[in-house]
């Protein structure tokens, strides 16, 4: 993906991947359209809800936040509290549903604005939503470029050079396998069983 970032930049056009952005021949925002500053800035904020997400997910593992239920409303603690930790805390305890929301929005901010390439994370995890909105804010459909590598090659170093954050089974498309290409279907999918559990405890 950086390959195809750095032609992008090259071409001229406008381009985020992950933590880069490139938006001028020089350096700052001078002369830079609105619309292209506004889109990057909202990438940056759907990278940031996207980087909560998989400290929170990898704090839960390690046990340094868990559940606490004998608070009796399954308060989440953390241990070890200092104020960065605090910070992380209340990020942790955030709504699905507002963080869901958060990245929509901000997502939709980046699709309305003159960015023209959008590379590497977040955007694999958000294809569905990507290709949704395009097709309804953007006159243009979108391009998907995609590169081929050696498949087990690939599982092995990403697996140890990067950790992913996927979704169960039992959330995924159809139940067809974990996927990191669908990551807010899957939030939407696991709060829609936690919500339907409550119910039948209710009803029991």
């Amino acid at each position: 993906s950086r390959t195809l970032y750095h032609a992008a930049c090259n071409a001229g056009f406008p381009s985020v991947h992950h933590k880069s952005f490139c938006i001028s021949s020089s350096r700052g925002v001078n002369g830079v359209s609105p619309k292209v500053v506004e889109g990057v800035r909202a990438h940056l904020r759907v990278l940031r809800l996207y980087q909560i997400a998989y400290k929170c997910c990898s704090y839960w593992d390690k046990g340094i936040i868990m559940q606490d239920d004998t608070s009796g409303g399954g308060k989440i603690v953390m241990t070890g509290e200092d104020d960065e930790n605090r910070i992380v805390l209340d990020l942790c305890t955030m709504s699905l549903d507002d963080w869901a929301q958060d990245i929509q929005r901000h997502l939709s901010t980046v699709l309305q604005s003159s960015i023209v390439g959008l590379f590497d994370t977040p955007y694999p995890l958000l294809a569905s939503q990507v290709l949704d909105l395009t097709t309804k804010l953007r006159a243009t459909p979108p391009i998907v470029a995609m590169t081929e590598r050696d498949a087990a090659g690939w599982a092995k170093s990403r697996s140890r050079n990067h950790n992913l954050m996927l979704c169960k089974k039992e959330y995924s498309y159809e139940g067809l396998g974990a996927s990191e290409f669908d990551i807010l279907g899957c939030v939407e999918r696991a709060s829609g069983s936690v919500m339907g559990s409550n119910e039948d405890d209710k009803v029991k």
